[in-house]
């Protein structure tokens, strides 16, 4: 369930609402479910045949409508879910909670291979490249510890597979991170629409100034705080700090 999608254009004020709007909104908006689909749906959520997940659920507790509390609370207290946060982001009650861990080494590696056999039943790309992969982070222990991070690798390996990185043979944090924010922004220019095919590096970020200058402060101000997890009221200090610069929030994060 998309939480950008949970607003008062979508939930006007003024009217109670239950998982049955929750469903058709969301699940079915371009079909009317009959009346019988509805009954069997609720039928479903009494009887605890119906699991939830929350995912994110730290980001959207905190401007939730004031129109979508009930229905919300109503699922986390009698429905089957799973929430997922940002740790002592929320302040609920479990019986179990589980914490997501990074990779351990083997982990990495059946990460890396099932990447680049997905990736060489699109485009028969070569197998060989999981192995020099994997000895190029070996060589680097910094590397390689940031690698243990899920969304670390996957940017690793995206870039490997969009960089020709054949006949490297050292591999620098510095020089991974210089790659990944580079790539970032191409991708970002992309989504805009702009045309990067041919532009150098420089010029790249030059188009991304705005963005840049913002997201850097931004890892200030964490860093300031001492906080990993940004929180809104940092986002929101750093946004104050910097109206001169002119920067779509919502897209560049």
């Amino acid at each position: 369930m998309g939480k950008r999608r949970l607003t008062d254009s979508r939930y006007p004020p003024g009217k109670r609402y239950s998982v049955n709007h929750l469903l058709e909104n969301e699940y079915f908006p371009c079909d009317e479910l009959s009346h019988e689909q509805i009954k069997h749906f609720k039928e479903l959520c009494n009887k605890g045949q119906v699991f939830w997940i929350l995912d994110g659920y730290d980001e959207f507790a905190q401007n939730i409508p004031e129109q979508l509390k009930d229905v919300f609370d109503h699922v986390r207290e009698t429905q089957h879910h799973i929430l997922t946060s940002r740790p002592y982001a929320i302040e609920s009650s479990y019986d179990v909670k589980l914490e997501i861990t990074g990779f351990t080494n083997d982990n990495i590696v059946k990460y890396v291979q099932q990447f680049f056999d997905q990736i060489t039943k699109e485009i028969n790309n070569d197998s060989s490249e999981i192995q020099k992969l994997l000895r190029l982070l070996k060589k680097n222990s910094s590397i390689w510890g940031v690698a243990h991070i899920p969304v670390n690798l996957e940017l690793i390996c995206s870039l490997w597979c969009n960089n020709d990185w054949k006949k490297t043979t050292v591999l620098t944090l510095t020089v991974l991170y210089d790659n990944i924010i580079e790539w970032q922004c191409r991708r970002y220019l992309t989504k805009k629409n702009i045309n990067h095919e041919y532009i150098t590096k420089s010029d790249v970020y030059d188009q991304c100034n705005a963005e840049l200058q913002f997201l850097e402060y931004l890892a200030f101000k964490g860093m300031e705080c001492n906080k990993i997890m940004l929180t809104p009221a940092i986002l929101n200090e750093a946004k104050d700090d910097l109206k001169s610069v002119a920067v779509n929030i919502a897209q560049t994060l």
